[in-house]
């Protein structure tokens, strides 16, 4: 009974009225901006500021090769490009890990979907042979960048494969905060075992094998170098795109050129040749195209004391203020270049 009103002819016309300006207003007014839909497959050009040194071994690698190959490669762990919390860390070749109640050792776990591009499984042996490689002070040619940032934490022959898919890695230092960051750092890759010791000129372009989505394509000595989608890559779906290019261009005239005729796309590395006011002005001229994104804390930066010398050899001691560390005192800390 109280709804017996809406069979009133006067309320039946008003909510007629009332439909046509709900239908009026959702269709005659502005109209809202329909949210891009990302497209699978195509190629993505991108600009790089330097050409890489010709030795393409990832452990061997610097900042400038690493961003044209890393591609090819996987981590155990990396930072997860999903989320916007820049310390979100997921796991690549891992699917899982823990540490041990001691702190001194994390167990990982690796997906056993994994596969090199040769087809062959990823196993265990190949993660212990990779962190060996990458902290052998004896390694020629040497790994400056790697050994640097995971000797501090890892110590050559120490870890261990329990099965095919798992290993165990201990720790120098008992519950290490930055021992996992550390390996998602985009240089940290996992290699082939057999790969690795095949006598192939490993640090040939053109041999280049990993487990990743990408693997090598045309390579043109400091003009471009392609990435070809693996068709065979073990994450389903995944890549994207079948085919990105990186084409070095130095002179700022040129980059800007080909940024507004669309000859490239996007930056594949924080580093661009433009200053700060360039981008700036290249961005307000193309502002229908472009997007400047500033990056901070780009960077990282290792400090460690050398506990065998005095007086950090000693944990009790407390050492002396830094406004007041003389040159000989200063001169213990291990790798300084104070002067």
């Amino acid at each position: 009974m109280a709804h017996l009103w809406l069979l009133n002819p006067r309320w039946l016309v008003s909510l007629a009225l009332l439909l046509l300006l709900v239908i009026a207003v959702a269709w005659g007014g502005e109209k809202a901006t329909p949210t891009p839909q990302p497209k699978v497959g195509g190629s993505v050009n991108m600009q790089s500021f330097s050409f890489p040194p010709p030795n393409w071994h990832p452990h061997v690698t610097n900042t400038v090769q690493i961003m044209s190959s890393s591609g090819i490669y996987n981590q155990l762990i990396e930072y997860n490009p999903e989320t916007e919390d820049p310390f979100d860390l997921r796991g690549d070749l891992a699917k899982s890990w823990e540490i041990s109640k001691d702190g001194r050792a994390y167990t990982f776990h690796l997906n056993d979907k994994a596969r090199w591009h040769d087809g062959k499984p990823v196993t265990a042996a190949d993660v212990v042979h990779s962190l060996d490689s990458m902290v052998d002070p004896d390694a020629k040619p040497p790994r400056a960048v790697t050994q640097s940032a995971l000797s501090p934490y890892y110590q050559k022959g120490t870890a261990r494969a329990i099965d095919d898919h798992t290993v165990e890695i201990p720790l120098k230092i008992p519950f290490a905060p930055d021992f996992l960051p550390t390996l998602a750092l985009d240089f940290v890759k996992i290699v082939a075992k057999h790969w690795d010791e095949s006598g192939i000129d490993v640090q040939k372009w053109e041999n280049a094998m990993g487990s990743g989505p990408f693997k090598p394509g045309k390579f043109e000595k400091d003009v471009s170098i392609e990435l070809v989608k693996n068709k065979a890559y073990w994450k389903a779906g995944l890549p994207l795109i079948d085919r990105m290019v990186h084409f070095t261009i130095a002179d700022k005239g040129t980059v800007v050129a080909a940024y507004k005729t669309e000859r490239v796309l996007m930056t594949n590395w924080v580093v661009t040749n433009l200053s700060n006011v360039e981008a700036a002005r290249l961005q307000e001229e193309e502002k229908d195209k472009l997007r400047v994104e500033y990056v901070r804390d780009a960077a990282f930066f290792f400090f460690f004391m050398n506990t065998s010398a005095a007086p950090f050899d000693n944990p009790t001691a407390i050492p002396p203020p830094w406004w007041r560390m003389t040159r000989s005192s200063a001169t213990r800390f291990a790798g300084s270049t104070l002067s």
